[in-house]
């Protein structure tokens, strides 16, 4: 079996005014099998927009974690952790933007 990879780019879409300090999160999950075992590895990343619709290249990473399955084990807590975890993340961004509207 090969690796497999799934990138999720997420971006919220907004109002010019929003635009200061808008970011993109970049969610990469991998599934590498190997005989008796499943890896799993997610990286997500966040991106600031340089130019209308351009995101650095680079950006911190907002999460880097990675899991050993059995291939019996089922992988629903894996799946439940990597969406919070990117919720979490889309939320702080919401209130960064929030606190920054409000104040200015």
């Amino acid at each position: 079996m090969r690796r497999q990879q799934l990138p999720v780019p997420f971006a919220v879409r907004s109002a010019p005014a929003l635009h200061a300090g808008k970011q993109r999160i970049v969610l990469v999950v991998t599934c590498a099998p190997s005989l008796d075992h499943c890896y799993i590895f997610e990286v997500a990343t966040e991106h600031l927009l340089r130019d209308f619709g351009k995101y650095d290249a680079d950006g911190p990473e907002a999460s880097r974690r990675w899991w050993k399955v059995s291939w019996s084990e089922t992988t629903d807590g894996i799946v439940a952790k990597i969406s919070s975890k990117f919720t979490e993340t889309v939320r702080g961004q919401l209130e960064s933007a929030e606190k920054r509207l409000s104040q200015g």
